[in-house]
């Protein structure tokens, strides 16, 4: 039984690395890919804790709101590329496929003119674990990879209040 135990705690941090596997694999690789990216990794705690000086400094009650959303923002990582994409049509494939099996769900997908943009979740107990967004570009690249604990009704209230101060006549329903 103790064997038992020890091995199961041994293989504690490969399991929760695991949970991403594509989206690690695909930023190691393009990370280092050559002088023309932006990568940038932000540990959950320090997101917090900007989240909390900027919470000191606002002004009224939603922008209150909108910081107590960011306090749901554990790790973000952003990989971009401003005046190339060098991430090929076969890698891009391969992630999408890759984090769909580890059981990502598309919320977004838009296709306009060369521009492709993928919004992707994965969920669980109906809260927004991970929040993928892909946006690939004939002259650029974005990938931001999120792990929050963010609610569908805290999102729609956020989209729609964002909305209705730009006087659109549109509500949304996640």
């Amino acid at each position: 039984m103790k064997t038992i135990l020890l091995t199961a705690i041994s293989l504690l941090p490969f399991l929760v690395s695991a949970q991403t596997i594509s989206i690690n694999e695909f930023y190691r690789k393009y990370k280092q890919s050559n002088d023309e990216n932006t990568h940038l990794t932000v540990p959950g705690w320090v997101v917090k804790l900007g989240v909390g000086i900027a919470k000191t400094q606002a002004e009224n009650e939603e922008e209150k709101k909108l910081f107590n959303l960011g306090k749901k923002i554990g790790k973000l990582r952003v990989l971009a590329f401003e005046d190339s994409n060098p991430v090929s049509k076969k890698d891009l494939d391969r992630l999408r496929e890759g984090v769909r099996k580890e059981r990502f769900e598309d919320l977004v997908m838009v296709r306009e003119e060369g521009t492709h943009v993928n919004l992707m979740i994965r969920e669980k107990k109906e809260k927004i674990k991970n929040l993928l967004i892909l946006v690939s570009e004939e002259d650029s690249f974005t990938l931001v990879s999120l792990k929050t604990k963010l609610k569908y009704e805290e999102i729609e209230e956020f989209i729609n209040k964002a909305i209705s101060e730009d006087g659109a006549p549109l509500e949304v329903k996640l």
